[in-house]
């Protein structure tokens, strides 16, 4: 019996390893790529959060590493904002070359697609640079390759899969924002503030695997802050660190905040300028009215709710004055009236994920901002997986997620490649396949096991048989 014991020990042990290797939690990251789908959050790359002595974020060399991780949140059950329900994907390897990156999901949720992005590093270092008058910003162009052309990389979810993209981006720095329509498939990506390609923006095809340029109108673009013809400055909310969301109710793209890149200066935008909104339909770029108060913001996060009537803003710093250690809590526009207003506040983000489900938001990751530009470690006490939890129906930040009636139905499962079925349902989570393997596998290997141990057993007892015969015999 002692073989059979350390053989289930051993069994034990590899059902732990097993369990863990797919069910790890993420490490706290700054400016993660994040999209949601369905009942599943996804968050890829960004800066890893260490502990220098000097307190800022410490990077996983911005310009060579690949994103260290791919992680999905499973919005289907209750958890609690300490002990959230990751689990990890497989990583992007070498495939992209800055572990910063941002990304979209086509409409079936089948195939992602990560865009090299820049890091805010970059950006840091040019405010610090700015707050301490120094007018050397060379490290504004050094935040990511050295090439403006950065090609993409995809996602296979039926096979579980990375591979490389024939899209290129042509940015030589970033803060992309790309975003999916769904009735089309079609991705729009927005951002991009030097070199070619700033004054517009691409659209992205899943099927076609390819990227088209479309021009933006000049009523987004401002003036030049600086005599280099290729310097022109959007007006906010063109510029940096905007971010742009869809909105399902005004089946319109919303692009919200932004900080021009003119030295030390803020926005220059009025109140019925924070928001722009492009309209796939008709093709047409406005900027909406809206009331209320509310503070255009850098580094913030954006995320509208289900039905797209809702639209979050967390975090992020003052565009009006970039130089201020103000960082903004939550506002809520309403998208059926064009109504800000402000929600409680939580705790100082920038550079943050977030997303809404059902009657929550949810914000993970991201740092502080330093007055000489630095980012910090949020908290020491929360350098983990936890995550800030919004209950948009008690208007109040809350210790638990539950899960709203549509989230709680079981996901579909994940088509193979090769399954042609339209009628397949899609988007079961990684760690439920594993999960199933694993616990098939245990059950093939006990049977095994008993078998082994009954025919010992038996062998045993027959031995003990013959010997038996053996004595009577002498008798």
């Amino acid at each position: 019996m002692m073989g059979c014991t350390s053989v289930l020990s051993a069994l034990t042990l590899c059902f732990s390893v097993v369990t863990f290797a797919h069910a790890q939690t993420p490490l706290p990251v700054a400016e993660p790529g994040y999209v949601k789908h369905g009942t599943k959050f996804y968050i890829l790359g960004g800066h890893l959060l260490t502990e220098p002595t000097n307190s800022s974020i410490g990077m996983s060399t911005t310009t060579t590493a690949p994103p260290s991780h791919f992680h999905v949140l499973d919005l289907s059950k209750p958890w609690k904002a300490s002990s959230p329900a990751w689990s990890s994907l497989p990583k992007i390897t070498d495939l992209i070359r800055t572990s910063v990156v941002k990304v979209a999901l086509s409409k079936d949720g089948r195939t992602l697609i990560a865009f090299p992005s820049v890091a805010a590093n970059a950006n840091a270092n040019a405010i610090a640079n700015n707050n301490n008058n120094n007018s050397n910003n060379s490290t504004l162009a050094t935040g990511g390759p050295s090439d403006a052309k950065m090609a993409a990389a995809r996602f296979e979810f039926g096979t579980m899969t990375w591979m490389a993209s024939s899209a290129v981006i042509e940015r030589t720095l970033g803060d992309l924002s790309p975003v999916l329509e769904p009735t089309t498939g079609r991705v729009f990506v927005l951002g991009g503030y030097k070199g070619p390609g700033e004054d517009r923006m691409d659209m992205y095809s899943f099927e076609e695997d390819s990227l088209i340029s479309l021009s933006l109108p000049t009523v987004l673009l401002g003036a030049a802050t600086t005599t280099t013809t290729t310097d022109q400055t959007p007006l906010s909310p063109w510029g940096i660190g905007a971010k742009a969301v869809w909105s399902q109710h005004r089946q319109s793209l919303l692009y919200f905040g932004g900080k021009n890149r003119g030295v030390g200066g803020g926005g220059t935008q009025d109140q019925n300028r924070v928001v722009a909104e492009y309209t796939p339909g008709d093709s047409t770029w406005k900027f909406p009215a809206t009331s209320g108060s509310v503070v255009s913001t850098f580094w913030h996060c954006v995320a509208t709710n289900d039905n797209g009537t809702l639209l979050f803003a967390y975090g992020g710093i003052d565009a009006q004055n970039p130089s201020s250690t103000t960082q903004q809590g939550l506002s809520i526009l309403d998208l059926t009236t064009m109504t800000w207003r402000t929600a409680p506040r939580g705790e100082n983000r920038v550079l943050s994920a977030c997303t809404v489900a059902g009657d929550h938001f949810l914000v993970w990751g991201g740092a502080n901002a330093l007055s000489d530009g630095r980012l910090a470690i949020v908290d020491a006490g929360k350098r983990d997986s936890s995550i800030l939890i919004f209950d948009i129906t008690m208007n109040a930040w809350v210790d638990s997620y539950t899960p709203s009636q549509d989230y709680l139905l079981p996901p579909p499962d994940i088509p193979r490649a090769g399954n042609d079925d339209s009628g397949a349902s899609f988007g079961a989570s990684f760690s439920a396949v594993i999960a199933i393997i694993a616990l098939v596998t245990i059950a093939i290997l006990a049977m095994v096991i008993h078998i082994c141990c009954m025919i010992r057993r038996g062998a045993r007892k027959e031995r003990e048989g013959v010997f038996g015969n053996n004595n009577d015999q002498v008798k």
